[in-house]
């Protein structure tokens, strides 16, 4: 949500569990789908089917984008009550507990089945990604193993229908459907649509770039040595290792197939996906190659660097921030303040290679990084080069998957590397401790495990079906259109850390897209790197309409993002800044449109500009405004009006409305020390113009001072924001993680209704607040 939540979990799921089911009844029809690609499949008459749906939940309670069209017709009202009247089914959700609306579309989806007639074969399971996932998911993959058994068992075999979109294999249909992205969609041939011309081009990185991400991080160990670190002699570890007994090996069963074509890559054997075959514009399939325009330090510790490698001795300490921004002329993006941006980054070099060598041991001299390779899954076809598959196709960096490591174990040659990854997914106590010691607390991927157990040689086939699709990472846009036009800007963490196992060396681990974007930024940011050229990124859009401003500028609002979580609050205070201008222009069309910008937010009586002062002044204004326009029988309630509202002739309201003075704006930021003070010059700017009314901040690191969080600033002030909320019907929005902070946050709100007499006690509260987010007045965008 990541950012950012659709990251392949439930494919996985779905996938491995598609290919058992099919080992153990192979005469049945058993499919593996996008729910998008499930409608229509339960109106199928005289024929019972069998759904199993693992969902996941993104943003604020919403849909997977490759579920939403399939959502949106069983939640319709009209739709028949009858419609999965032949329809059993069991849901697993996926979610994270730091998140409000915790397997929302699980939950959803599970009620909506039962409301339309399907059978609730088993209970919903909730998965919770922030504890651990695998407990739940193995136990309900276990339970819908043996619903599938007596499912069958007891079916009738009516004939399977003849319109089915792949051949039926037996007399009952069973369907297993995922909510997360196929892997045909993660294969989809990417293209990049040109800033100036429109048209489908490829971006060649420099190898440099890649270069620099191209090497194996350093401290990585041996199983061997990890399970010596944790306590299990040499002795201990060769007996656990010949005592261990494998999973039994099966046939794969995935819809994914690959085929190396001959020749090289053309415009005729490398097409790029139509819009209308993906049903979507920019999206992670088909982004947009937006131009670099600039980037800058946020974080002053790093201004005075030159070089990107005087950042190695540095490893992990110290907060940086970046603001980067990039055009999107030609990209047919119309965004608001609080939405997101998705970059498509590409994994390590180092990753590749290790990837590519173990595939050409398996493919022989035929294959290069140019060869063309045919892939087809779940019905669509295309054709795409190795190179773009193992850059920005698979996710060869991610932790894997018990799953995944046993799907890898039995592609090793040698028996005692087979046997040695294998245990790590064994359920017994010291097989556990293993798995966690090697590959979690090593923060292992799929590459570094290819390069740790050398006999593991896979086909193209077996890598696309084992490895995750690459997922898009999300930022929030810390800019308005009204204000930078077609240019836009993040801000984004540098991320760098140490990765320890006991007494061992530390493994030096860094974000796989922090460190791709600090290397294609590195001339603007290290000036002695190198002349700034033409660099451009893959991105594409994602709204996020629960994060967006209130339609009418007299709602106060209060603003709550410590750290990066001020990024999208940069673009609301432009918007609004912009929208103030536009308003004064409005009511005064002789005044220059290049005249400061004058204390708009405090328009005095009759909608005069007067110049900013100090607060008490202001509200002094505001309520002369507020008195005149109620003397005027003008009642100022809780409606938006619009000019069509009134539509008879003369009313003034659109008059009124530009009247009708701003709300206040109250920010609550906070970080460790002055030195992390992001945006600090535009924050002060809008507060000396009156954009901003308040800006509180919190350092929780300063010398020789007591440590202040944006919690505690929240009570320091608590009986004005308390104020604002209930009285002044105020809209708060909070940005940033959401392991703590948002929970701190939430946790303070209570504490002041309650403690200046709004709510009787907690839980009064708490029902206040869920209220709030209901109507769209208390407003979360958290990640973890």
């Amino acid at each position: 949500m990541s950012r950012q939540n659709q990251t392949g979990n439930a494919e996985s799921i779905v996938k491995d569990l598609h290919g058992h089911l099919h080992d153990s009844h192979a005469a049945a029809d058993i499919q593996c789908l996008a729910l998008n690609k499930f409608k229509g499949f339960a109106k199928k008459e005289d024929t019972d089917y069998l759904l199993l749906i693992a969902c996941s939940t993104t943003g604020n309670g919403d849909s997977p984008e490759n579920c939403d069209s399939w959502w949106r017709s069983v939640k319709l009202r009209s739709a028949a009550k009858d419609l999965f009247a032949s329809t059993s089914y069991s849901v697993l959700g996926l979610g994270d507990t730091n998140y409000d609306k915790f397997c929302f579309m699980g939950k959803s989806i599970d009620k909506r089945l039962s409301e339309l007639g399907g059978q609730r074969l088993q209970p919903l399971e909730c998965a919770d990604e922030a504890t651990n996932l695998e407990e739940t998911v193995e136990r309900w993959k276990a339970a819908v193993t043996a619903l599938v058994r007596n499912f069958l068992a007891e079916a009738s075999a009516p004939p399977a229908p003849k319109d089915l979109p792949c051949e039926a294999k037996g007399d009952v249909g069973v369907c297993v459907a995922t909510s997360e992205s196929p892997l045909c969609a993660a294969v989809e041939q990417l293209s990049l649509a040109s800033a100036s011309s429109g048209e489908a081009r490829r971006v060649d990185y420099e190898a440099a770039l890649l270069e620099r991400m191209g090497t194996i991080p350093t401290g990585l160990q041996q199983l061997k040595t990890i399970a010596a670190a944790i306590g299990l002699d040499s002795d201990a570890f060769d007996s656990l290792v010949a005592g261990h007994v494998p999973a039994p090996s099966r046939e794969k069963h995935d819809a994914t197939k690959a085929e190396l074509l001959a020749g090289e890559p053309s415009d005729a054997t490398v097409q790029p996906p139509r819009s209308q075959d993906l049903g979507c514009g920019l999206c992670a399939e088909r982004p947009f190659a937006a131009s670099v325009v600039g980037a800058r330090w946020l974080t002053e510790e790093q201004m005075s660097r030159s070089s990107f490698d005087e950042t190695a001795d540095s490893w992990g300490e110290g907060k940086r921030v970046v603001a980067l921004e990039f055009s999107l002329g030609g990209a047919d993006i119309e965004y608001e303040p609080g939405d997101a941006i998705a970059f498509c980054c590409p994994n390590p070099r180092y990753a590749v290679d290790v990837a590519f060598r173990r595939l050409a041991e398996t493919h022989g001299a035929a294959l290069s990084m140019a060869s063309v390779l045919r892939l087809s899954s779940g019905g669509k076809e295309e054709t795409l080069t190795v190179e773009e598959l193992l850059l920005y196709r698979l996710d060869l960096c991610g932790l894997p998957k018990k799953t995944q490591i046993a799907q890898l174990a039995r592609c090793c040659t040698d028996e005692r590397e087979s046997r040695q990854m294998s245990l790590l997914c064994g359920r017994e106590a010291q097989k556990k401790q293993l798995f966690t010691a090697f590959v979690e607390q090593q923060a292992l991927n799929i590459a570094e495990l290819l390069f740790l157990f050398p006999s593991c040689k896979l086909s193209l086939e077996q890598l696309a079906s084992i490895a995750l699709p690459m997922v898009p990472r999300y930022y929030s846009l810390a800019s308005s259109p009204l204000a930078q036009g077609e240019v836009a800007t993040v801000a984004f963490s540098l991320v760098r850390y140490r990765c320890r196992v006991g007494q061992l060396a530390p493994v030096l681990r860094h974000g796989v897209c922090t460190l791709f974007l600090e290397s294609l930024l590195s001339p603007w940011l290290y000036p002695k790197d190198g002349a700034r050229t033409d660099v451009q990124l893959r991105v594409f859009h994602r709204s996020t309409p629960h994060f967006h401003l209130p339609s009418s500028q007299a709602v106060p609002l209060i603003l709550i993002g410590p750290g990066t979580g001020v990024a999208p609050f940069i673009g609301f205070l432009q918007h609004r800044e912009a929208q103030q201008r536009d308003r004064y222009q409005r009511l005064h069309p002789c005044h220059s449109s290049s005249d400061k910008l004058l204390d708009l937010s405090a328009t005095g009586a009759g909608g005069a500009p007067v110049a900013a002062g100090n607060a008490a002044s202001s509200r002094r204004r505001k309520a002369a405004a507020v008195s005149e326009l109620m003397s005027e029988g003008v009642w100022r309630g809780g409606f938006e009006l619009d000019s069509e509202d009134l539509p008879c002739e003369g009313n003034g309201v659109e008059s009124f409305l530009d009247r009708v003075p701003c709300g206040d704006i109250t920010l609550f930021f906070g970080s460790r020390d002055d030195r992390d003070f992001l945006f600090s010059a535009e924050l002060n700017n809008f507060t000396s113009t009156g954009v901003l009314t308040r800006l509180h901040t919190a350092f929780s690191r300063i010398a020789d001072r007591p440590k202040m969080y944006v919690t505690q600033r929240i009570l320091e002030h608590g009986a004005a924001v308390a104020e604002a909320l209930v009285t002044q019907q105020a809209a708060v929005y909070i940005c940033g993680d959401g392991n703590a902070m948002a929970k701190d946050v939430m946790r303070a709100l209570e504490e002041i209704l309650v403690q200046y007499g709004h709510c009787e006690d907690l839980p009064a509260a708490q029902a206040l607040l869920n209220t709030l987010k209901t109507r769209k007045r208390l407003n979360l965008d958290i990640w973890s």
